[in-house]
């Protein structure tokens, strides 16, 4: 039996004490590296997180032109038609700017391996229902939510790669305490800040999936000492 590939996502949360960096970046261990929006990596950050990666996850207004030298996944690439009311709700006058911007550099690349639109949102709603077994009341609560990049980002790994075992690090889903909470680089940017995603429930949610190995834990991996 051909064994399995493994793709590794890494978030931008808190990424504990264990020097998984040069695990990290051998290609002979993860397939690919999967790192979400802007995500940053300073000399400190290397020895626990090394500094591949293969695929970057971006919200599609969030997108850099060095992402053309690896892979793109884009999240919630909304149709020219919603930019306006955008403008509103993020009082960004730039939003339009970007998205023409994004249109040009498209044309420009062919690294674009998946696009999720927002209207795609029906099905991680279901598979967030499915994974969580959840209630009547959850499912009320999260009618119309707006899952967070890391869900999702999770969500659309397992569907790009059925045949990969997924595992993940640095995902806390801004549960934690402020000082330890929050983007790795930046304590101050927690969930009060963040957009309003289902983060309690989210984490509810991975960490069951985590327990029925539908995904795996870094730590989990046996031949880090």
């Amino acid at each position: 039996m051909e064994k399995r590939k493994k793709i590794l996502i890494i978030a931008n949360g808190n990424y504990g004490e264990k020097p998984y960096g040069t695990l990290i970046d051998n290609t002979n261990y993860f397939d690919k590296v999967i790192r979400l929006s802007w995500y940053e990596i300073g000399e400190k950050d290397k020895k626990y997180i090394g500094t591949r990666t293969d695929i970057n996850c971006t919200i599609w207004w969030k997108y850099r032109e060095n992402y053309d030298k690896r892979d793109i996944i884009l999240i919630n690439n909304f149709p020219k038609t919603t930019i306006g009311k955008m403008n509103d709700i993020y009082r960004k006058k730039t939003i339009e700017d970007r998205y023409d911007n994004l249109q040009q550099a498209l044309k420009n690349t062919n690294k674009i391996i998946h696009v999720h639109n927002i209207g795609d949102d029906e099905e991680i709603q279901n598979f967030f229902c499915e994974n969580l077994s959840a209630t009547e009341k959850i499912k009320k609560s999260l009618r119309g939510c707006n899952f967070s990049l890391g869900f999702r980002s999770i969500y659309i790994a397992l569907k790009l790669f059925p045949n990969h075992d997924i595992y993940t690090h640095g995902f806390d889903f801004f549960t934690g305490k402020r000082e330890t909470g929050g983007y790795y680089w930046d304590k101050q940017h927690n969930r009060h800040r963040a957009n309003r995603h289902p983060y309690i429930y989210e984490k509810m949610c991975y960490e069951k999936m985590v327990k029925n190995k539908v995904v795996y834990k870094l730590n989990s991996v046996s031949k880090v000492q």
